[in-house]
């Protein structure tokens, strides 16, 4: 059985080690974190198992995959925000560059050309710079 790790005193699933974290611009209270159970599987996509989840003020943590691709395979996601966009997270891994317009809940890939064979195993960090 694996271990819950606790942020705030609750659980965040079964999963325990956190990489990418971004607090929502507009409401400090919403936090989103890139979750798996260890280094082995958040690093290499082939034993990647990556989960994002979202929490808001007091509720429970909770799974926000809606829009990203499935998390067997799926590298930790870095995030980024921007104080001039509230409620909007990026997220980028192995697989391409997400926005969320909605703090979290949900995620639509971005048309951008992912270079190869270069983020292939994931990516390092993420930087929103606004024009």
């Amino acid at each position: 059985m694996r271990k819950k790790t606790s942020y705030r005193g609750e659980y965040c699933g079964a999963l325990h080690y956190l990489v990418g974290v971004a607090v929502d611009p507009a409401d400090p209270d919403t936090v989103v974190v890139s979750a798996t159970d260890g280094p082995w599987s958040a690093y290499s996509p082939r034993r990647a198992e990556v989960y994002v989840y979202r929490k808001t003020g007091l509720k429970p943590w909770e799974q926000a995959m809606s829009g990203l691709p499935q998390a067997k395979g799926t590298t930790v996601s870095q995030f980024a925000t921007h104080a001039g966009e509230p409620g909007v997270i990026y997220a980028a891994n192995n697989h391409g560059l997400f926005r969320s317009d909605d703090a979290g809940r949900s995620w639509k890939a971005l048309d951008l050309p992912w270079p190869k064979p270069g983020l292939e195993d994931g990516v390092a960090a993420l930087a929103y710079l606004p024009d």
